[in-house]
């Protein structure tokens, strides 16, 4: 036994030696250059494209296996402009080869320096990284079929090693050449390094990267793992720092759950606030947005907890930051084939004006824009809306949009099977507030909506010269609206509007008319009436820059049937004064028709006077068009309250005879509210200060003009 021992081991110390002398000896008694051939073949059946290895070749086995190769190059093909897809200046890998015979896989070092991509796209819109795998070079030996492997048993699981260690994996001085010829696009980066070290299954891996993009430097530093000896399951944690162009800065943390099979993310996720206006310079690109201000997204930030999977996601105790304005938040959205989404926000303050586009100087292009509008959207389908489920509720501390001050805005939102509900929206405005609640069915081929609103104690002036940028009324208002509406767009709407409402204005005035001159003047009341040639007035006297008529309470009524709507008799009471009209405007055709009946009273008397005052009657009949209203006159009426011998005359001879008229109405006018004619000229108590005014230069705009100004800034008269 003794002996047989002695011979074994000196069999196997033979052998061993033998092997030692043959991966010494092998590299330096074989040529690799003679395989050069060989390789490139290979290489180029296995790509579909013809590889090159025009630098040295070396080759070493012990201890470590090693590969070097440098000018290594692949192929563009044929139909593309530029001569590469790939170049590598040089490539290095060292294996330790002893611990491979126990599936311990030892990395020295993996080193690939110089690499250059190109990635291109021609005309037709084809990239030349599709030709990769496809059909073999010219020349090249068919590829035999590889046997089918087994199917797995799934009694295996993770990586057929029983260690991995790296001491260096890098790539230095790469770049990559995005070309698109079709779009006309060619971008570059360049100084790619990366640098894993200290590889290994059960501990932390270091990683490093940096680039260059557009000048700027990119760059992630951080660590990964460990992944464990089963890498694709259990969880695999990293801690990554990002920073790029000299302006952002993220922090990620968190971990991967079970990635291979199936991934569950849980990240906490920190971007520092950085200014994408000056992101969007630093690539040298204009900023894709045109703002009112343009100072307006110059600051941005977030932080938040994100947990996704396949069929969810969630951010919890979010916070973003926007230029002045904070937003905290969290949401979830699940079921991605039929999203159910919750949120619940909270907004300190915003101006949303300063986001909009810049107003347009050329009413030619808000004309062309308007016509360029595109229809009902028929064709939009409404059916991934049908499958959505919605549950949210939205505050705003304070909302500056079209150029109205709102407080305390809330916003709670429901929906599912297509029917979703606004209720309530609520919000406080110049000392007032308002309370909407809304329904719309998507169900519908043309999908049909419903509204009521309610306001109360709002204070009209203040609101409509930050809106519409007109002084026009002052006052507190109540009103009620119900509506109901079909389509998507504005025509469409305006053709299906159905509703009711009613608008109360307390204790308020009416700018631009001074009703209490009119009757101190009786020329300038029959001028504005409409009574005399011309049919309308400057709105004010030279000279006067608060020409405004009081009162105590104006009512509005109205009806709307399929977009007409129908005011039988609003209502205004005021010293000296009462005032109804009556009549329709057309949403639609945008047409009005329309009867003003002021009557003069013989009283100052206004809050709380319910008696019907007997008085002097002139009415007057607004037409024309939102943009272009028209005020005449109501003859008719005036004949018809004329005595009998009066209308003889004007039928002798209508001139002659409707100015008679109008001379009788004058003084009876006059009579009526017992004027001495020496005071006509006297300027009312109430405009002393005014008339101490700088006259105007200029002539003040006619109460057609007012009028018209805002038909055309309101919705409807878009």
């Amino acid at each position: 036994m003794g002996k047989r021992v002695k011979w074994i081991l000196f069999l196997f110390g033979g052998l061993l030696v033998l092997l030692v002398l043959a991966v010494l000896l092998v590299p330096a008694l074989v040529d690799i250059e003679t395989y050069r051939p060989t390789i490139e073949q290979k290489a180029s059946r296995a790509l579909g494209l013809d590889v090159h290895l025009a630098g040295d070749m070396e080759l070493s086995l012990f201890p470590w296996v090693g590969v070097s190769l440098s000018e290594l190059s692949v192929d563009n093909p044929p139909e593309f402009t530029r001569e590469k897809l790939l170049t590598v200046h040089s490539f290095d890998v060292r294996v330790k080869l002893l611990p491979l015979l126990s599936k311990d896989i030892q990395v020295k070092r993996f080193v690939l320096q110089q690499p250059r991509i190109f990635l291109e796209k021609n005309a037709a819109g084809k990239g030349n990284w599709e030709a990769i795998g496809g059909p073999p070079p010219e020349g090249a030996p068919p590829k035999k079929e590889a046997p089918t492997p087994p199917e797995p048993d799934g009694s295996a699981s993770g990586l057929p090693v029983n260690a991995l260690a790296i001491d260096d994996f890098s790539v230095t001085d790469g770049s990559l050449l995005w070309a698109d010829a079709a779009g006309g696009l060619e971008k570059e980066i360049t100084e790619v390094n990366l640098r894993i070290t200290n590889v290994s299954l059960e501990a932390p891996v270091p990683v490093a990267f940096s680039a260059v993009v557009d000048g700027k430097p990119v760059s992630m530093e951080g660590k990964i793992g460990p992944v464990g000896k089963h890498p694709g399951k259990g969880a695999i944690p990293f801690d990554i720092a990002v920073g790029g162009l000299g302006e952002i800065t993220a922090q990620l943390k968190g971990r991967i759950q079970d990635p291979a099979t199936a991934p569950v993310a849980d990240l906490d996720i920190r971007i520092e606030p950085f200014s994408p206006r000056k992101v969007m310079s630093a690539l040298n690109r204009p900023f894709p947005v045109d703002t009112a201000d343009p100072e307006a997204l110059s600051r941005i930030g977030f932080q938040g907890k994100i947990a996704a999977d396949p069929s969810a996601l969630s951010v919890s105790d979010g916070t973003l930051e926007l230029d002045r304005s904070t937003l905290t938040f969290s949401a979830s959205v699940k079921n991605p084939q039929a999203p159910d989404i919750r949120f619940d926000t909270r907004l300190d303050a915003i101006d949303l004006d300063r986001y909009l586009p810049p107003p347009s100087d050329s009413p030619a292009e808000t004309e062309s824009a308007k016509k360029e509008s595109p229809g009902d959207p028929s064709g939009v389908d409404l059916e991934p809306l049908r499958k959505l489920r919605v549950n949210g509720d939205a505050r705003i501390g304070k909302l500056k949009a079209a150029g109205a001050e709102i407080q305390d805005m809330r916003l709670k939102i429901s929906g599912e099977n297509g029917i979703f509900r606004l209720d309530p929206l609520t919000l406080n405005l110049y000392r007032g507030n308002i309370v909407a609640r809304g329904r719309t069915d998507l169900r519908r081929e043309a999908p049909a909506s419903e509204m009521e609103l309610k306001v109360a104690g709002v204070q009209v002036g203040p609101l409509l010269r930050d809106v519409l940028n007109q002084d026009l009324m002052e006052g507190a208002t109540q009103a009620e609206l119900s509506l109901n509406m079909e389509g998507m767009d504005p025509d469409r709407i305006k053709q299906t509007l159905d509703g009711q409402g009613l608008f109360v204005f307390k204790d308020g005035s009416v700018k631009g008319i001074n009703l209490t001159a009119m009757v101190r003047n009786v020329d300038t009341a029959f001028t504005l009436l409409g009574l005399k040639e011309g049919g309308s007035t400057p709105s004010s006297e030279p000279g006067a820059s608060q020409t405004r008529t009081d009162f105590s309470e104006l009512t509005l009524g109205f009806e709307i049937t399929d977009g007409l709507v129908k005011i039988p008799e609003a209502a205004l009471i005021s010293p000296f004064i009462r005032a109804t009209l009556s009549g329709r405007a057309d949403l639609v055709e945008e047409e009005l028709d329309l009867r003003v009946t002021p009557k003069f009273v013989a009283t100052a008397k206004g809050q709380g006077d319910t008696q019907k005052r007997t008085g002097y009657m002139a009415p007057v009949v607004v037409g024309g068009t939102f943009s272009a209203p028209t005020f005449r006159p109501d003859v008719k009426a005036m004949i018809q309250m004329a005595p009998k011998e009066t209308v003889a005359e004007i039928l002798k001879d209508p001139e002659k005879g409707i100015d008679n008229l109008v001379k009788q109405k004058k003084e009876e006018f006059k009579e009526f509210l017992n004027l001495n004619p020496e005071k006509k000229e006297t300027a009312p108590a109430d405009r002393s200060e005014e008339t101490e005014q700088p006259r105007q230069k200029e002539k003040p705009e006619s109460t057609r003009e007012r009028v018209g100004d805002v038909l055309k800034k309101l919705p409807f008269g878009n």
